[in-house]
């Protein structure tokens, strides 16, 4: 199998401010995209690669394809719920499924509290496949503890949904990049042309 690279972030998009929301974003983006036809959680192989590039496995994990299949659970309830964030109806029609599918992620892949002087934390309980599984789960909880949950959110253009940070101030951004939001505004306006030719009345012979 060839060696697989990282995701790499959209033209125009800016990193994350915290490297939890960078590593759920890495996680969720590792489904096929335009110009990468390949799942990089496909098997476990890919899923070894992936975990080892964002220092999760330090070569003597075992994983296995059902991990990967569990991955890619995983993957598909966070990307639901990024994407109820930006109002897409899909993820709002899925939203209770995908919320219900992470409370069993939860259950299964316990977090530890870490409490000190300075704050507390959670922690993955575990090392392994199951601390990878834990890790990812307390990136998203450390988000929600900052306050920025929902800023976690899928790209609304059609041609990309890639997950991505909105920076706005009032957290109002659907696209990733100043790319995709003005090809969503083309589109737009070239579908309003197109229904105002439809509509124009046919001057009289």
């Amino acid at each position: 199998m060839t060696e697989q690279s990282a995701p790499t972030a959209p033209e125009n998009a800016s990193p994350a401010p915290f490297a939890t929301a960078d590593l759920l974003l890495a996680f969720v983006n590792t489904q096929s995209q335009p110009g990468r036809a390949r799942d990089l959680l496909d098997d476990r192989t890919a899923l070894s690669q992936w975990l080892s590039s964002y220092s999760m496995d330090d070569g003597a994990m075992i994983v296995t394809d059902a991990d990967a299949a569990a991955t890619r659970e995983l993957r598909g309830a966070l990307t639901t719920v990024f994407r109820s964030h930006v109002g897409c109806e899909q993820g709002a029609e899925l939203l209770g499924e995908a919320e219900q599918l992470l409370r069993s992620y939860g259950q299964r892949y316990p977090l530890t509290p870490v409490i000190e002087a300075d704050g507390c934390t959670f922690r993955p309980s575990h090392t392994g496949i199951v601390g990878a599984f834990e890790a990812l789960l307390a990136a998203a909880v450390d988000l929600a503890a900052r306050d920025v949950w929902a800023r976690m959110k899928m790209c609304s253009s059609s041609s990309c949904y890639r997950g991505f940070y909105d920076r706005t101030r009032n957290s109002s951004g659907r696209y990733c990049s100043t790319r995709c939001s003005q090809q969503a505004a083309t589109h737009a306006y070239r579908d309003r042309q197109k229904k105002n030719c439809a509509t124009k009345p046919t001057p009289a012979a």
